[in-house]
């Protein structure tokens, strides 16, 4: 994940190669950018309940609540972009400041009480090897993503999300 300005977020939405374009610097950039590892769809599982609906052929889907759209919003600079493993998604600086909000009031001990790897695996969470073992893993890139968030909203930022 990657942040940047409102003015930016019109230029990639004008310009969609633009943000491909500008990829490597916003990475390496002065605004701080994220990572979650392999911890992405388990956080999605515990902010939803459920998979990431990319995995599931849902790519399109409409009308996502803001917990929905924390990992990947379905929003597109370029629906046809592809940046190794489909198009970035994309949130508005409103949008992260609005997810932000819900995501500060969440402490680790939701993330334990959401956290379920029985059914994280009969759901098919990637990358499959969830255990009491992986809580902390998981309870840590959580803390990023919302240390993130509250970067970007406090800044001011949009937010894209891709896999490259």
């Amino acid at each position: 994940m990657v942040q940047f300005t409102p003015e930016a977020l019109k230029r990639y939405l004008a310009n969609p190669k633009s943000f491909e374009d500008e990829l490597a610097s916003l990475v390496n950039g002065p605004n701080r950018d994220l990572y979650l590892d392999k911890s992405w769809d388990a956080i999605n599982y515990i902010l939803t309940g459920n998979t990431h609906f990319m995995l599931k052929g849902e790519i399109d889907k409409k009308n996502l609540s803001a917990l929905e759209m924390v990992i990947y919003s379905a929003q597109y600079f370029d629906k046809d972009q592809n940046l190794g493993l489909g198009p970035a998604g994309y949130l508005s600086a409103d949008q992260v400041k609005e997810i932000d909000k819900i995501l500060q009031t969440l402490d680790p001990k939701f993330v334990k009480q959401k956290y379920n790897p029985k059914q994280m695996m009969e759901l098919d969470i990637y990358p499959r090897i969830w255990n009491e073992e992986n809580l902390d893993y998981v309870k840590d890139y959580f803390q990023e993503l919302k240390m993130f968030y509250s970067d970007a909203a406090a800044k001011g930022n949009a937010i894209a999300s891709f896999w490259a």
